[in-house]
Parts: C-alpha cells; sequence; structure tokens
C-alpha cells in the first residue's frame, strides 16, 4: 500500500568503477541520472580511491553530478570491515530537509516521525527505524486501542473499519523496528524510507481523508443554512 519512493543516492553502497547511478535529485526534487565526478578514500588516509584498500576499514566521500539541474550531491560511506559490508552511508550535502506529517495527524505522531525523518537522513537507521515503530504506537495511543502487546493492538484495528492492507502496513514497522532493536539488524536507505512512507499513508487514511470529508460536510451544511435564509435584506 505504500507509495513507491525513488531511491536516494545513500541508498547505494560504494563500488568502484561505477559512474553512473539513477536516483532522486535533493536539489531539484526529481527522479534523475547522475554521473560521478569524483570518489575519495577520506579516512585514515587521504587518497584516490583507486589507490585505496577496498577490504579495510575506511571512509570515502563520493560526489555525483545531477544531469538535470547539474548541481552536485556529496555522500560519505563508512565501512569497518571493507566496503562489501558497508555499515554507514550518508548523503552530507546538500542538507536533508526533515519530513514531516500533515496537522491532522496526533501532535507525538508528527513529532516522533520528524525525529525518524532526521536518524534517517543522518544514516542513523536503527535509531529511524525505532522511532517509527514508536509511531505505531503513539498512532494506536490517539485511538485508544491499548490492550496487548503491540502485535495484538496493531492486530484489533481489523475489528473496526481499518483496511487490512493498511494493518500489514503497520506491522512492517513494527516488525522492522523490533528487528532493529532487539536483533541490532540495519537496513537499507530504501528500507527505512519505504516504511516511513507506509506512515504517511496510514496519516492519510486515518486523519487527513477524515477531516477533508468532516470539512466538506460542514461546507455542504453551511451552504444549506445560507440557501434556507435566502438572501441578505
Amino acid at each position: 500500500m505504500g507509495v513507491e519512493r525513488i531511491p536516494r543516492l545513500d541508498s547505494f553502497r560504494a563500488e568502484l568503477g561505477v559512474w553512473s547511478r539513477s536516483a532522486y535529485c535533493p536539489n531539484c526534487s526529481l527522479p534523475s541520472s547522475f554521473t560521478r565526478s569524483k570518489g575519495l578514500a577520506v579516512w585514515p588516509e587521504w587518497r584516490d580511491e583507486l589507490h585505496m584498500n577496498w577490504a579495510a576499514e575506511g571512509v570515502i566521500l563520493e560526489v555525483w553530478e545531477c544531469l538535470f539541474c547539474h548541481e552536485t550531491v556529496s555522500v560519505l560511506h563508512r565501512s569497518e570491515h571493507g566496503f562489501e559490508q558497508e555499515t554507514f552511508t550518508a548523503i552530507v550535502w546538500p542538507p536533508q530537509p526533515v519530513d514531516e506529517l500533515p496537522p491532522e495527524a496526533p501532535t507525538v505522531t508528527r513529532s516522533l516521525f520528524a525525529e525518524a525523518s532526521g536518524c534517517e537522513h543522518q544514516g542513523y537507521r536503527r535509531g529511524a527505524a525505532a522511532l517509527l515503530r514508536a509511531c505505531v504506537e503513539s498512532i494506536l495511543d490517539d485511538r485508544d486501542v491499548s490492550e496487548g502487546n503491540l502485535k495484538v493492538r496493531i492486530d484489533a484495528l481489523k475489528d473496526g473499519d481499518v483496511d487490512p492492507d493498511l494493518v500489514k502496513d503497520l506491522h512492517e514497522a513494527r516488525i522492522m523496528g523490533n528487528w532493529s532493536l532487539h536483533d541490532a539488524l540495519e537496513f537499507g536507505a530504501d528500507e527505512v524510507a519505504d516504511v516511513a512512507a507506509l506512515i504517511e499513508d496510514a496519516v492519510q487514511v486515518l486523519y487527513v481523508q477524515p477531516a477533508q470529508r468532516e470539512r466538506m460536510r460542514s461546507s455542504r451544511a453551511n451552504r444549506r443554512q445560507e440557501h434556507k435564509r435566502g438572501p441578505a435584506s
């Protein structure tokens, strides 16, 4: 049910010899093609990537140019055991804005989601996963679904008028958060972004759309009252 997201450049690991990618551009906010302008090892030694040890611990800085807007995006890659097992990837330029939920969402959910977005954009994906799980808990709290553990509480939504696919999506956020917290499993940037999109979808269905329908009902009622009163004398 989630919105399909175009991968960002921090969804990919550093690879020697890869000079082009298709990804979302944070400068022009469009899907685009990129060419890599430069790749440098910046730690433990400063050197060209062609002369670094890709099987050892290190940090690489890649600079990609968007072929649409011609602005650059800088991506930092860090590995503790060689870049086949990359452990950290983040866009370091341009600064990444924090994603926010619409004002119809519960205040606590909006706060947790914004913090999750900040973690996601900085490469702290276990923290983002845990906070997205907390978003689900806050939605259930707001809807007074409090009996049982989180799995039982999510399933309880099926007893109401909540779409079964939306229930599955909330379980996706729960499971990713559990694995991140209890197993220290780190997910890829695209996987975390997908679950964030599922939370956005849930907020649209549970809060935004009902609020929109209520505003339309109110507008129609006001129009009827004005019609009954007739034109002002």
